[in-house]
């Protein structure tokens, strides 16, 4: 915004009229012309300042609004403590469900499973649309295993998060998880250059196939919107 400001000063000093004696013979129609046009631009830059000033206000509500939404339950497994600032530009997008206990869309069934086998994404969002951050974003998860990105780039752990979808391999997402996560990665983007959105699948050297019949084309029509 300061860049803005600047330009109105210097065009304001531009266009100003000169100062005249009493004595010099003046062209009004000039000055008047001069003075019409210092007022048009101003006014283009306030119009600009405002519509800066109103995103930024719709943003950081935005910001305030997933932050008070976000259910914290970090975990102590399946992630690395990261001291500097991590480089992040994709999410992967995961699905999982209980496959150990009767109810597979149970968070806290899911979260012994993760548990037990010492892995974890940062979020997880169950069937309801609740969105639960289980690993700080700046900490490396345990999520993508052995992976590479369509750029050529490997161990996607070190630049990604990791979101998983609560749903059985034979279900899919809900409108709910949909829209939660369209949400949750654009929290994400206020702050990081998000380049990829991928699935698991895309990424992982073995035999990973999730997310599970993840409609694309309805995300990305929903996210676009």
């Amino acid at each position: 915004m300061k860049k803005y400001i600047l330009l109105i000063v210097f065009l304001f000093i531009c266009f100003l009229p000169s100062p005249v004696l009493a004595s010099e013979n003046v062209d009004i129609s000039k000055e008047t012309e001069k003075i019409r046009k210092i007022q048009v631009i101003l006014e283009k830059a306030t119009n600009i300042i405002n519509n800066m000033a109103n995103k930024y206000v719709e943003r950081e509500n935005f910001r305030n609004i997933m932050e008070e939404r976000i259910i914290d339950r970090i975990v102590p497994w399946g992630h690395d403590k990261v001291l500097g600032k991590r480089d992040i530009d994709t999410i992967v997008v995961h699905s999982i469900y209980d496959a150990l206990g009767m109810n597979p869309y149970d968070v806290d069934g899911v979260m012994y499973e993760l548990a037990i086998y010492d892995v974890s994404s940062h979020y997880l969002i169950s069937r309801d649309g609740l969105i639960y951050r289980l690993v700080k974003d700046n900490d490396l998860a345990w999520h993508a295993g052995r992976s590479q990105l369509f750029d050529g780039r490997t161990s996607v752990n070190r630049f990604s998060i990791g979101i998983e979808l609560l749903h059985h391999e034979n279900d899919s997402a809900n409108d709910f998880q949909y829209n939660a996560l369209i949400d949750l990665i654009k929290y994400l983007q206020l702050d990081r250059r998000i380049k990829h959105i991928t699935g698991h699948t895309d990424i992982s050297l073995t035999t990973k196939t999730d997310p599970w019949n993840f409609d694309w084309i309805k995300f990305n029509t929903l996210f676009n919107k």
